[in-house]
């Protein structure tokens, strides 16, 4: 009589087709974390760049006035470095300090323009790409001499 022999355990192959399907699995988890920390990211910059924009915009209406604003667009300062794109950095030093005639600049940086008139059309505008124009954040509001 044969005596039939009955493996007990898991075969090599077997033991490979889990360890694929579990890294399969690892890396598509993966990537999916790697998307959620990266939009996180641009969502966190978008957010601190917006509120910069609110503190320039405050800024000039409030503690600025209409002539100071003129001389200071005449002058050639319309400018904002990168480095200077924080809210502690308007806080601390104005917007005066912040505006700059300088034109080189790398990515991101500031630019206030005005349309001149008897009211001020001011527009603020922050370039995070050259190629894409819907990263670019941009703010617009008017400012009189009596506003």
């Amino acid at each position: 009589m044969q005596k039939s022999r009955i493996k007990k355990g898991f075969s090599l192959i077997e033991v490979l087709c889990a360890f694929m399907i579990f890294s399969i699995v690892f890396t598509g988890v993966m990537k999916i974390m790697l998307n959620a920390l990266e939009l996180k990211k641009q969502n966190e910059l978008m957010k601190n760049q917006s509120e910069f924009l609110y503190a320039v915009k405050y800024n000039i209406m409030y503690n600025i006035s209409y002539d100071n604003l003129l001389y200071i667009y005449d002058c050639g300062k319309k400018n904002i470095n990168g480095n200077k794109l924080t809210l502690d950095y308007i806080k601390d030093h104005g917007l005066e300090e912040i505006l700059s005639n300088n034109t080189d600049y790398i990515l991101p940086y500031g630019i206030m323009e005005i349309e001149k008139g008897e009211v001020l059309k001011v527009n603020v505008k922050i370039v995070n790409s050259e190629k894409n124009n819907k990263k670019n954040l941009n703010i617009t509001f008017y400012k009189g001499k009596n506003l």
